[in-house]
């Protein structure tokens, strides 16, 4: 007697930007993490629904942020 498991994929992202010690490291952990949201809400405001793309997009606004 077996246990019938079925694989659905969904459409949506994680994301988790580690707490740092000191006000500045937390405002810059918060900077980037409004960064990546408003990210993957423009990617969704356009109809990008391709994670690889939204991933990219959080990435390009993650960098901006830290100035790289």
């Amino acid at each position: 007697m077996g246990v019938k498991v079925k694989s659905v994929g969904t459409a949506s992202i994680g994301m988790s930007v580690p707490s740092e010690d000191g006000a500045v490291r937390r405002s810059r952990s918060k900077a980037i993490e409004e960064a990546m949201s408003l990210a993957v809400k423009k990617c969704y405001a356009a109809g990008i629904t391709d994670p690889v793309k939204i991933r990219a997009a959080m990435m390009a606004a993650r960098a901006k942020v830290k100035g790289q």
